[in-house]
């Protein structure tokens, strides 16, 4: 693996857009797809299997965000595909947040379907992901008036529908613009639903209630959209949804304009890898 990780340093992961290798492809093909520019092999040995524990670095330069599946490559590809369902399956949040999310977003689609039985019947909505208190600072690109971020998701939403606004701003009227144009809600209009929840879990339920949108725009370099994408991965696979095959998603950013369709399209892992999903 060693002599095959040093041949394939190099490589352009470009050529891999819309082009997946298969999962049960041979070492050196999927490989080459895991690259994504690196240099370094850390190979997990006997001396690293007889250790006690692993520490994965973290201090005030390094933390780690990154989907743990862009770090880990395995030689036989069925440990890896049983890896991954083992952490999607038990690597997730606890039952109660799981039900209290269920029970929002049940009825979200009550409501929508109730505001369209005729076109609706199935009640499906849509979601959005605002991030902004923190990424003032951090990514003020990334920070947009409430008028911009109506721009640029109206083309995929259709108006007067049903949306389930997922966000850290707590000033409501700052979204304006999509009340006017669509029927909003909140995790705070379910209050009654989530009474018995730890308050602490509320983002959490945001994110479980956002991956259930037919359609999502999310904040693009933000870690909470790059889960809600992972999840939406998930449902799409397990409901055969359209694209799934292909590593598709009905998923946009709100802005920078050229990841705009960043998830609509099959792309390899890529650098900075913690800025989104790889589904």
């Amino acid at each position: 693996i060693n002599k095959l990780f040093h041949a394939q340093v190099g490589t352009d992961s470009d050529k891999f857009i819309n082009h997946p290798v298969a999962v049960n492809a041979s070492v050196d093909e999927r490989l080459r797809e895991h690259m994504a520019g690196r240099g370094k092999l850390c190979l997990y040995n006997e001396t690293m299997q007889d250790a006690p524990d692993i520490h994965f670095r973290a201090d005030d330069d390094v933390r780690f965000l990154a989907p743990f599946y862009t770090s880990a490559f395995f030689e036989d590809w069925r440990q890896g595909t049983w890896t991954k369902r083992f952490i999607r399956d038990h690597i997730r949040y606890s039952d109660e947040i799981v039900c209290a999310a269920a029970r929002v977003v049940g009825a979200v689609r009550q409501i929508a379907k109730e505001r369209d039985p005729i076109g609706n019947p199935d009640g499906s909505f849509d979601t959005l992901h605002i991030r902004r208190n923190d990424f003032k600072s951090q990514y003020k690109d990334m920070v947009r008036s409430c008028e911009e971020l109506y721009e640029y998701s109206k083309d995929k939403l259709k108006p007067n529908s049903t949306i389930f606004i997922a966000t850290d701003e707590h000033n409501k009227e700052f979204f304006a613009p999509f009340k006017e144009n669509y029927h909003v809600l909140f995790l705070s209009d379910f209050k009654g639903l989530v009474n018995d929840t730890n308050s602490n879990y509320f983002g959490f339920i945001d994110q479980l209630v956002a991956a259930r949108g037919k359609i999502f725009y999310g904040t693009f370099m933000s870690t909470f959209s790059a889960y809600v994408n992972r999840m939406r991965g998930y449902y799409s696979v397990r409901d055969h949804l359209d694209g799934y095959k292909e590593g598709r998603l009905q998923s946009f950013y709100f802005y920078p304009e050229g990841r705009k369709n960043e998830m609509t399209v099959y792309a390899p892992i890529t650098r900075a890898f913690w800025m989104k999903a790889f589904p």
